[in-house]
């Protein structure tokens, strides 16, 4: 019995039993019911969700356009009225002031926002970002010298010191302020003080600063309604100066601070001065009712809106000390204030318990990419446009934020050329999403493009970024709305809202929704596969009774099979030292024995080939014994159009003549191996070497694209690399080698050519004759080339050559058109032309 029987036998009766076991037409009828059941159900609650999202998406709209109306109508109320504008237009005086106090005095003006960033002709003039936690927690401490110290806890439990100044204490006068037009009424009982760097008191001249101009405008402080003297501001700054000056003495007079600054234990020692603080009983920034435990939400989010208004109280604060020109502009000048800090006032205590707003987290100095912007006509009056879409904006920092905004483009009139800026204003996006995610109690990101800007789970809680590269973003591109997947297989349901706008997506478990289906489902399944343990209980027994009777069979009819797809394998890879085929199994009966026999045979065929052919590759090229080897070796041949390059070295007799053989040979291989290099990398073929004459073909035996081009490119090639490797020679005291090239192209007949039992690959014909005769023409380092070969290139601007008068060749009987070739236009990266 044959092999393909025995084991067809074996094989056909193992299905069978397997078959009869596992494809019972009971289980197959349950299984499809279940099947149509779980659909319906699906189908049920895939009509109540679109519902649902349908429901998420237009309070997403509403929610989103109302913050889109709310930066569009305050852009609009700026354009409206000059007197804002001109604080943000891109002047000379606004470049040279920048806009710091405008930027304040406009984000305070306006609830919501907490973006403001300025650009006048490139110049980031103001750029103030308001995020959450919006203050932070601070303590004021007197030193036994009568200093103040303002003291903050940090995270990681270190603390971090500033001098205090007294600002607005309750004692100032401060009835300007409590004026009915002012936009931010300030905190009655509260005393505020600014913060300084210690070691800019220490080594700062503050006393220079008193003789600064102080330049402070009614407009500069506050919107046109707000009644505000600036003649008080300035005399408060002057104060805070004089009283940095009276600090810096009292400080350098204090011994124990002194040493203990000086010394690497100061932050214990702070620790020490703080020990015992109850920082929670911080004072509110307004009278507010304290709610029950039920309504803990709604006392967060009174808490989370007081200290956003703070917040926004303490930026127009330290503006318009920056707005004063003291610290030229700037609020991050080293000796500018570093916080303005708020405490409750208490007569005769020493420690406050307050907050603070620290400048270097609002007021940054790089700017935000605008990914959205227009541009707008240039006349002969200022003009402007207002994207009417939104711009998502992204910091770069670790604890990144993004805001909703939109930017006005301003152009102005200049004797210099027309002058551009933009005034950027946006609204807390993380408040937007996070607002959304608590109220649709749904997972919500945000997406632009290929990228999750933020995201915020249904608790209100921020999504940490390395669950965001689980999602497979690549299925929402050009998508309204769908479903898209994690790399751990959860689904999301998504929308997109409208496509002019950044991509919104609203995300949820798709599992939550089908929870019902598929727990029915799964519980059928469950009920199933119990059914299913048994059986295959049972019939594992006889298939491992059936399997090991098969082993044993099958285990001496398919070793030699084995031996021989694993021959075939490394045959298939090239590696016939590899092929490993014993001996005794070619004593087997049958069509095995025939098959492994035969194989043997074969494999030996093919060594002694592969023998024969590396020898042949010895001497004639691999492409040329390639073709031997596959064609066969017969005379004669056949017309066809190759390019012929000849390669001379000049001098060579007269060179033989002064070295000795070992060394000729050595330099003479050592040459033509890096000639045939660059002939090879061209595609061309080594016809033959006469002593130290080169030969090479383009187009034969193997037909290539632009031989004619490819043979020159290689001459100018081997030119280059001869010229290197004689600068090296040189250096080492050796000779140097000249070539000459020619090349030509013509039909020739190509083909094997010889007798009594050897032959030859190569071509013969006038157009080899001639690239001989060109060669032998060329001096040394000289490439020419006959006319047929030059129409042949493409794109001649790519080399530079000039046209030579025709030559006459002797055994040619016209004269030759000729160019010298001189190398390429543009640097050689070593490759072929594809």
């Amino acid at each position: 019995m044959s092999i393909k029987t025995r084991i067809f036998l074996w094989v056909a009766a193992l299905f069978v039993i397997t078959g009869c076991a596992f494809f019972m037409i009971t289980r197959f009828e349950l299984k499809k019911d279940l099947i149509v059941v779980r659909k319906n159900l699906q189908n049920r609650v895939a009509n109540v969700d679109q519902q649902r999202q349908n429901q998420i998406e237009q309070y997403l709209k509403i929610s989103l356009g109302e913050a889109k109306a709310e930066i569009l109508t305050l852009l609009q109320e700026i354009v409206n009225h000059d007197w804002i504008l001109k604080q943000f237009a891109p002047t000379e005086e606004n470049y040279q002031t920048d806009t710091w106090l405008s930027s304040a005095v406009l984000m305070t003006s306006a609830e919501r926002i907490d973006f403001v960033q300025c650009i006048n002709d490139e110049k980031m003039t103001s750029l103030i970002s308001l995020t959450a936690p919006y203050v932070e927690k601070m303590i004021k401490i007197t030193t036994k010298a009568g200093v103040n110290l303002a003291v903050m806890p940090l995270a990681d439990g270190n603390v971090r010191a500033y001098v205090a100044i007294p600002y607005w204490i309750v004692q100032s006068d401060r009835s300007l302020l409590r004026m009915p037009g002012f936009k931010i009424p300030w905190p009655e009982n509260n005393d505020f003080w600014l913060l300084f760097s210690i070691q800019a008191v220490l080594e700062e001249d503050f006393s220079s600063l008193l003789a600064k101009p102080i330049n402070l405008k009614p407009e500069d402080i506050g919107a046109e309604s707000v009644i505000a003297d600036p003649e008080f501001f300035k005399k408060i700054i002057k104060d805070v100066l004089q009283e940095i000056v009276k600090t810096q003495s009292l400080l350098k007079n204090d011994q124990e601070f002194m040493n203990a600054f000086s010394s690497i234990h100061f932050k214990n020692w702070l620790k020490k001065q703080i020990k015992g603080v109850d920082f929670t009983n911080t004072p509110p920034f307004a009278d507010y009712q304290v709610l029950q435990e039920d309504q803990k939400i709604e006392t967060e989010f009174i808490q989370q809106l007081l200290s956003h208004t703070e917040a926004k109280y303490m930026i127009w604060a330290l503006s318009t000390l920056v707005g004063s020109g003291i610290w030229d502009f700037n609020p991050l000048d080293p000796m500018a204030p570093k916080a303005v800090m708020r405490a409750e006032h208490q007569n005769e205590v020493k420690t406050q318990v307050g907050t603070a707003l620290v400048a270097d987290k609002v007021f940054l100095k790089t700017p935000y990419k605008l990914n959205r912007q227009c541009t707008p006509v240039i006349s002969d009056q200022p003009s402007f446009c207002i994207q009417p879409i939104f711009d998502v904006i992204q910091s770069d920092s670790v604890a990144s934020h993004v805001f909703l905004a939109n930017t006005l483009n301003i152009v102005v009139p200049d004797q210099k050329g027309p002058k551009s800026g933009s005034l950027t204003i946006g609204i807390n996006g993380d408040n937007v999403l996070r607002k959304a995610a608590l109220i649709l109690q749904e997972s919500v990101y945000l997406i632009q493009g290929q990228d999750v800007l933020k995201a915020y789970g249904r608790e209100g809680q921020l999504i940490p970024s390395d669950l965001w590269q689980t999602l497979d973003l690549s299925l929402l591109a050009g998508k309204s709305e769908g479903v898209a997947s994690d790399t751990k297989g959860n689904q999301y349901f998504f929308t997109h809202l409208g496509s002019n706008e950044p991509y919104y997506f609203v995300f949820r478990l798709r599992q939550d929704e089908l929870f019902s289906s598929e727990e029915i489902f799964y519980k059928a399944k469950l009920f199933l596969k119990r059914v299913s343990i048994k059986i295959a209980a049972v019939l594992a027994i006889f298939l491992l009774l059936i399997m090991a009777i098969l082993d044993r069979v099958l285990k001496k009819l398919t070793r030699p099979i084995t031996l021989l797809s694993s021959a075939t394998e490394h045959i298939c890879q090239g590696s016939l030292s590899k092929v490993y085929l014993p001996s005794e199994h070619k004593l087997e009966q049958g069509e095995v024995g025939v098959l492994y026999r035969s194989f043997s045979q074969m494999v030996d065929s093919m060594i002694e080939g592969e023998k024969a052919k590396g020898l042949l590759s010895k001497v004639v090229s691999a492409k040329i014994a390639h073709k031997i080897m596959t064609s066969g070796v017969h005379l004669g041949g056949e017309r066809k159009e190759v390019t012929v390059l000849f390669s001379d070295i000049r001098g060579f007799t007269s060179l033989s003549e002064k070295m000795q053989p070992e060394e000729l040979v050595d330099l003479l291989n050592s040459y033509l191996s890096r000639m045939s290099d660059f002939i090879e990398l061209y595609d061309g073929v080594v016809d033959k070497y006469v002593g130290d004459e080169i030969m090479a073909l383009f187009g034969a035996p193997v037909d290539i694209e632009n031989p004619a081009e490819k043979a020159i490119l290689c001459a100018i090639d081997m030119i280059e690399d001869l010229k290197k490797w004689n600068e090296e020679r040189k250096a080492k005291g050796l000779i140097v080698l000249e070539v000459g090239t020619g090349i030509n192209t013509g039909v020739v007949v190509a083909g094997s050519i010889g007798g009594g039992g050897r032959a030859n690959y190569t071509v013969i014909g006038r157009a080899v004759n001639i690239a001989e005769r060109l060669c032998s023409a060329a001096k040394g380092m000289e490439i020419i080339v006959c006319k047929a070969s030059f129409d042949k290139i493409l794109l001649k601007e790519g080399f530079l050559y000039e046209e030579r008068d025709p030559l006459e060749l002797k055994g040619i009987s016209e004269p030759v058109s000729n160019y010298r070739i001189f190398g390429r236009s543009k640097p050689s990266k070593s490759k072929p032309l594809n």
